[in-house]
């Protein structure tokens, strides 16, 4: 390896010397290997299926747009999410729009464009039912369901346990999906959970598998109602904490293995699978390059403080994070020292990274935090009313701006200041 780190074939200094610090770099060629390794294994193995990729783990709308050309789905949470997803020509058929409290405006909106909606309550489905009816659109409705499952990851991103405020608790769910197949302008088909964020086993999705199917069972004998749709979410974790990862492979096949027993001890005909996959698309191939501003030794810590911090990547701070960094000028030098990595916000907790054996640092070096493609900039913020940084896509070894850098002016633009009088 030389000096300088590559992402995507090119420079990093080269990169930060046309286009400024701190800097998202995104490698397309890596979405698309991780795309089609993803497609394959699922594809392989049950042909009924449909992902649809995360639009919460990264929205760039060059993103989505090259992901819908290579045939994604799209899940989305939000009324923006999902016009972006229509913005970009995702088909409606391959959309399905989650969160635990829609607006009547973001109901109306995937109605009229004719989306999957899974409701997260009794209280949605009755609201979807006023609305379309008022539309006079009859609407597809799946019911997120609470299985009360237990994953090994950080406490904020368990999505599955009975205390969360997610979905229906799976004892309720019987009686709340026979009042949705009730209702004249719903058409009810589809069982979804989501068991987080970050998970390493496969054993949570197929029990979760197993217990969604056995409700589509119970469903079918007691109600009548028949489940065309089986969603179960996202949450596969990447390597990127050094851990050990659960490939794709591996997930693919116990979980598809478990649909197709299900399926035939039920006989309950065809099901398509849908899985909604965002982090293992998207999380390796983003780097954030960020200059050293300050070095400071003290007693007990050395401090590399950089021109990135909570406000553009927030997981450190918010999940306690672990990414990899190194110092993209000095990838042949060997560590001497240990040092945290702090950002430039007033806030203790504004750290990227502790005690990281580094090269000597020196004001000026650059370093290149990893792993970042996935919650990074969308959970960006302009907290400090710092702008945030330039978005560089790079394809085949050239770079290409996918979102220009944030002024001064962009930090008041929707601002307005009344007259008092």
């Amino acid at each position: 390896m030389g000096e300088h780190l590559l992402w995507g074939g090119i420079d990093t200094i080269e990169l930060v010397h046309k286009f400024g610090s701190p800097l998202y770099v995104i490698d397309a060629d890596a979405i698309v290997r991780n795309w089609r390794n993803m497609y394959s294994s699922i594809t392989s193995r049950y042909q009924d299926s449909v992902i649809c990729y995360a639009y919460k783990a990264n929205s760039h709308f060059a993103v989505c747009k090259m992901l819908r050309d290579l045939g994604a789905g799209a899940e989305v949470a939000s009324g923006g999410e999902l016009y972006i997803a229509l913005k970009v020509g995702v088909p409606t058929n391959r959309i399905v729009f989650d969160g635990p409290n829609k607006s009547a405006s973001e109901l109306a909106m995937a109605i009229e464009s004719r989306v999957m909606i899974n409701a997260d309550s009794l209280t949605e489905i009755e609201r979807i039912q006023n609305i379309a009816a008022k539309l006079d659109t009859k609407t597809r409705v799946g019911l997120r369901v609470n299985p009360n499952i237990a994953v090994q990851t950080h406490p904020h991103l368990s999505t599955a346990l009975r205390q969360h405020k997610f979905g229906v608790p799976i004892e309720n769910a019987p009686e709340v999906c026979e009042v949705a197949s009730r209702q004249n302008m719903i058409d009810f088909a589809g069982l979804h959970t989501h068991l987080g964020s970050h998970i390493q086993e496969v054993e949570p999705f197929c029990d979760a598998c197993g217990k969604l199917l056995d409700l589509a069972n119970l469903l079918r004998t007691k109600f009548g109602i028949e489940i065309k749709t089986l969603d179960l979410g996202g949450g596969i974790s990447t390597p990127n904490n050094g851990s050990a990862e659960t490939s794709f492979d591996e997930f693919a096949e116990a979980i598809t293995n478990k649909l197709r027993s299900k399926i035939e001890d039920f006989d309950l005909g065809n099901i398509t699978l849908v899985l909604e996959p965002g982090r293992q698309i998207v999380a390796d191939s983003g780097v954030l390059l960020t200059e050293v501003g300050v070095v400071k030794r003290t007693p007990s810590v050395n401090w590399a403080i950089v021109d990135a911090g909570m406000n553009h990547l927030i997981r450190p701070a918010l999940y306690g994070a672990y990414h990899k960094i190194a110092v993209a000028n000095k990838m042949s030098s060997p560590a001497k020292e240990k040092y945290s990595v702090g950002g430039p916000c007033c806030e203790s907790g504004d750290v990227l990274g502790e005690d990281r054996p580094f090269p000597g640092l020196e004001e000026g070096d650059l370093l290149a935090v990893l792993d970042v493609g996935a919650y990074g900039f969308t959970m960006s913020s302009n907290y400090n009313s710092y702008p945030r940084p330039c978005v560089v896509l790079v394809r085949e070894g050239t770079p290409y701006v996918i979102r220009d850098r944030e002024s001064y002016e962009d930090l008041i633009r929707l601002e307005r200041t009344p007259s008092f009088h």
